[in-house]
């Protein structure tokens, strides 16, 4: 209901009371409180503006950081493929050359227990040849 009231109060009259005087325009307190308020929505309007202003810069912003911190980003795991291959190619050298190394240790062992075992053959073989040379020499002299 106070509108209703606010409404009324508008067609009282305006004027001390006392001897009857001609009814007066009644006092419009919106328009007063608008015309008080003018200056302040247009400051308002303004920081509005600004505001938005600021923010669409902050957006900007934002948005250029996150493009460069992507494109940051795809570097390095580019950067990291190419150090992922490159290690991978080390690794690779170093394993071949381990396996040469062993390859050639194990041939040198193979060598040397091939000249042990010649030598050991050679040796038996003599054993062995002076052994049929004696049992060749005692089947052909004549018995005592």
């Amino acid at each position: 209901m106070p509108m209703l009231q606010e409404w009324l109060r508008r067609f009282q009259q305006a004027g001390v009371p006392g001897s009857p005087a001609t009814a007066g325009v009644p006092l419009d307190r919106t328009a007063g409180l608008e015309s008080e308020l003018r200056p302040l929505l247009a400051q308002l309007d303004a920081a509005e503006r600004r505001t938005k202003a600021v923010e669409e810069q902050f957006d900007l912003r934002g948005q250029k950081l996150i493009a460069d911190a992507t494109t940051r980003a795809q570097q390095l795991i580019a950067e990291a493929h190419v150090s992922a291959e490159a290690e991978r190619d080390h690794a690779i050298r170093d394993r071949r050359a381990a396996a040469a190394r062993e390859r050639e240790d194990l041939l040198s062992e193979a060598r040397a227990e091939a000249d042990r075992v010649r030598r050991q053959s050679a040796r038996e073989l003599a054993d062995l040849a002076g052994e049929a040379v004696a049992l060749v020499l005692a089947s052909a002299s004549p018995p005592p």
